[in-house]
């Protein structure tokens, strides 16, 4: 059975961010806009949280017929629905050719058992479908790594969002962004974080970025993905977009991500349970 997925126009969104010590990040800043196709396994999703309604906006990695993986800090709380968006480029033409929407309860979350808001490890969590996507030039999955023995240091990467563009003005766009990254190895990433935020909790389960010269270093909507090239050229996930330990995303700070490859054992056991 394939999914029939349901058009729906959503208003009034409200967005929520953190005044101080680590923040999620938000923001494609410098980056370029993505052509329709380019991007499939992008999807975007709000999240509706009591009381203050359709409140949380993130992304997201179709990595099978049935399942999207995202970060758990953008599903946690008090939330009882999200509406995802697949195959979008432009989130406010809901005639966009391609573009699919899909309202589900929060019972199609699994956040990891682990997930520790304060640290920020384990921040993983996957979006159940009640059925089947049908893939087409618009929405297709992104392949996992088959190991967790490639550090993917000094590998170019790609990021994408919807997130902001100008913190400081805390402009939006409605079309889908990308940027091109250069993934650090976690030595290099942790010691420069310790320099910046002293007693910074670290671990190996993190992977890491510096932006290109002239950004900031927040690149992405949160639990949106991180992507190299494999040696077909087809994109292969590597991170999702977690948190960034300095307020505002001060530029020279590495934005963290959570390292897929970590984690391989942890989505497997969400495919052998799928409903």
């Amino acid at each position: 059975m394939h999914l029939k997925v349901l058009q729906l126009a959503i208003v009034a969104i409200a967005f929520i961010s953190s005044s101080t010590g680590s923040a999620s990040l938000e923001r494609i800043i410098n980056g370029s806009a993505a052509q329709p196709k380019e991007l499939p396994y992008q999807v975007y999703f709000y999240a509706f949280v009591v009381p203050l309604g359709w409140a949380k906006s993130c992304g997201g990695s179709i990595i099978s017929p049935r399942l999207i993986l995202t970060a758990a800090h953008c599903l946690k709380g008090d939330i009882t629905h999200i509406d995802v968006y697949f195959g979008a480029n432009n989130l406010t033409n809901i005639e966009e050719k391609g573009q699919q929407r899909l309202l589900l309860d929060i019972s199609h979350v699994v956040l990891h058992e682990g997930y520790d808001p304060n640290t920020f490890i384990n921040d993983i969590a996957l979006i159940k479908l009640p059925a089947d996507l049908q893939f087409d030039d618009y929405i297709q999955p992104v392949a996992l790594p088959e190991d967790d023995l490639t550090s993917y240091s000094h590998r170019a990467a790609i990021a994408s969002g919807w997130g902001l563009v100008d913190f400081v003005n805390r402009r939006r766009t409605d079309i889908l962004q990308k940027l091109d990254v250069m993934v650090m190895s976690n030595n290099e990433c942790s010691a420069e974080l310790l320099k910046r935020v002293p007693g910074k909790f670290f671990t190996s389960s993190f992977i890491c970025l510096l932006p290109p010269k002239g950004t900031g270093p927040c690149k992405g909507d949160s639990g949106g993905p991180l992507v190299v090239k494999d040696s077909f050229d087809k994109p292969l996930l590597i991170g999702i977009t977690s948190h960034c330990p300095v307020y505002m995303c001060e530029k020279g700070v590495p934005s963290v991500y959570t390292r897929v490859s970590s984690y391989l054992d942890w989505i497997e056991q969400a495919r052998i349970y799928q409903w």
